[in-house]
């Protein structure tokens, strides 16, 4: 789960399904994508003008794309005669082919195109399907074979041919096909999951469980593959194994395209791959981990409605229903927080188990509803403990940082200091863990040597997170190091420039470096930012009155 620290008496919590994977894509793809939405229609009524123009075409459908259409890239895509299409054009119009069962078309449609390497390898993985409908065994297999050169996405595209070799009956292939990329490190969930079933299924039950167990904390998710290997776990006996047929033709090609597609998504320079999770998902529905990691790159982007419109497709008793809940909880909490803990709340209610009730409280703690939030934490400390999160799906040092900041919200500052080290003790390399213990000490004047410990190394792992900088900053402020203390409050300004905890620490430094014009300018902006009366109090009043005057006997570093 997310780990952040309490500042200033406040909480401030990163909010999610709390995996590292989940921040990265956010991070990345809100980098690289703006609203590709508003460009497709633009370019649509662009093209509606002018309907011989190819280039208004192409960036329309290429725009439907990256949003994530696939009706509307397909409906405009239908408009025009044949020789107009573009390659983006005739991989949508294939795919759509093959849905419907029309495999002839696909590799018409298909042999003259001009796509980027990942794409293209995508097309031919549409192409190799089609083939083997029309019983071109070894023409699928050539073309299902042929790499698309980009490390990442074709370690993960051997799952996608072992399950072609599966669906043909091919079962060493199979199996040499899976384990060529699970051992060249492809997390794929759809894939993994596909190889952990394949090896069950073939009297392998102990492997089957022990990649799901390595897999998992690296995976982009791990609740489900938690479940599957739940599942294997509670099995006497291994299902039989899965056979190609008419019946489950969609559900392989699905998987197939979809271990593909979230390749493609941990890749941000690649592009969007929301054109390539629409389509696995119109062959197989109930990959939910094409609508959850579509939701995380449509809310990186700003598509929040969209993003909530994915997740609430989600079954709430899917393997990432608990998963889906949380993120749409957290999505809809940032403007509306009743709303946010209604979901949380009736998630919690219906299916309490610790991943919901873990949510729960880190909503209230948001809300400063510290007590609610401590005693959820209290509950599942007694229920879970220290065991790993591969057995319960929560790091157990989250648990205690999570009460710890509840602890933080009542001053109960003895039980948060104790807390957060516990949390420590149990992940000793977090640099955020750190990052609380060692200003709740520096805040509150204990053991400031000890504190400065755990920031320098939190800032030494974490060098361009503002808070983290801020809280090296304010224990050298708190240790009398005022020029020190500035150069790292200047930087945490910097870094988060919002932030009315950094404001008012550079305000107090600024003001012990005889620079009071600006203190009161950096505790002016503090007072705006903050929302609680008693902050926006205190920081009023130290622009009417300054900083108390030192003792005589401070003892103060000035160069």
């Amino acid at each position: 789960m997310a780990l952040a620290r309490p500042h200033g008496g406040n909480v401030l919590l990163e909010h999610g399904d709390g995996r590292e994977y989940a921040a990265a894509i956010t991070g990345s793809y809100a980098q690289a994508l703006g609203d590709p939405i508003m460009a497709a229609r633009a370019y649509e009524r662009a093209w509606e003008r002018n309907k011989s123009d190819e280039i208004m075409f192409s960036r329309m459908v290429q725009s439907y794309l990256i949003a994530g259409d696939l009706d509307n890239a397909i409906r405009v895509s239908r408009a025009v005669d044949a020789g107009f299409l573009t390659s983006e054009a005739k991989m949508v119009l294939a795919a759509d082919a093959l849905i419907n069962g029309r495999n002839a078309e696909v590799n018409s449609l298909l042999a003259q195109i001009n796509l980027p390497a990942v794409r293209a390898l995508y097309a031919r993985q549409l192409q190799a399907w089609a083939l083997v409908m029309e019983r071109k065994k070894d023409e699928a297999i050539a073309m299902a074979a042929r790499p698309s050169g980009n490390r990442a996405v074709d370690k993960n595209a051997n799952y996608s041919r072992a399950l072609l070799y599966q669906y043909l009956g091919d079962e060493d292939g199979a199996l040499t096909a899976f384990s060529t990329a699970y051992d060249a490190g492809a997390r794929a969930s759809i894939g993994v999951v596909a190889y952990a079933r394949f090896l069950n299924t073939h009297r392998q039950k102990d492997k089957a469980i022990e990649i799901l167990n390595e897999a998992g904390p690296q995976s982009d998710a791990p609740g489900w593959l938690l479940e599957v290997r739940n599942e294997i776990m509670a099995q006497s006996r291994a299902p039989r194994a899965a056979r190609g047929n008419a019946g489950n033709f969609k559900s392989f090609v699905g998987q197939s395209l979809g271990a593909i597609a979230l390749g493609i998504s941990g890749e941000s320079r690649l592009g969007s791959p929301l054109g390539e999770m629409a389509i696995a998902s119109r062959f197989d529905g109930d990959l939910d981990i094409l609508d959850m990691q579509s939701a995380r790159i449509l809310y990186a982007i700003g598509n929040e409605a969209s993003a909530i419109a994915k997740l609430s497709q989600i079954p709430a008793n899917s393997a990432l229903g608990d998963v889906a809940n949380t993120l749409r909880s957290n999505i809809v909490f940032e403007d509306d927080k009743p709303a946010g803990e209604a979901i949380a709340l009736a998630a919690a209610t219906a299916r309490p188990n610790p991943a919901n009730r873990y949510n729960l409280a880190a909503l209230y703690i948001a809300q400063n509803k510290n007590i609610e939030g401590q005693r959820i934490f209290d509950d599942l400390i007694a229920q879970i403990g220290d065991k790993k999160a591969v057995d319960t799906g929560l790091e157990p040092s989250a648990l205690y940082f999570g009460r710890a900041n509840a602890y933080i919200g009542q001053e109960k500052i003895d039980e948060a200091i104790a807390d957060f080290r516990k949390a420590l003790t149990l992940d000793p390399e977090n640099p955020h863990i750190m990052n609380s213990l060692g200003y709740t000490l520096a805040d509150n004047n204990r053991n400031l040597d000890e504190a400065l410990g755990y920031l320098n190394e939190a800032t030494r792992l974490e060098p361009r997170s503002g808070y983290i900088v801020d809280s090296l900053g304010w224990v050298l402020f708190r240790l009398g190091r005022f020029p020190e203390a500035l150069d790292k409050l200047e930087a945490a300004i910097a870094l988060s420039p919002s932030s009315a905890t950094v404001a008012e620490h550079l305000g107090d430094v600024y003001w012990r470096t005889n620079r009071e014009v600006e203190a009161r300018l950096e505790w002016q902006k503090a007072a705006t930012a903050f929302e609680k009366a008693d902050d926006k109090a205190r920081v009023t009043a130290k622009v009417a009155n300054g900083l108390p005057a030192l003792p005589a006997t401070a003892n103060i570093v000035t160069n």
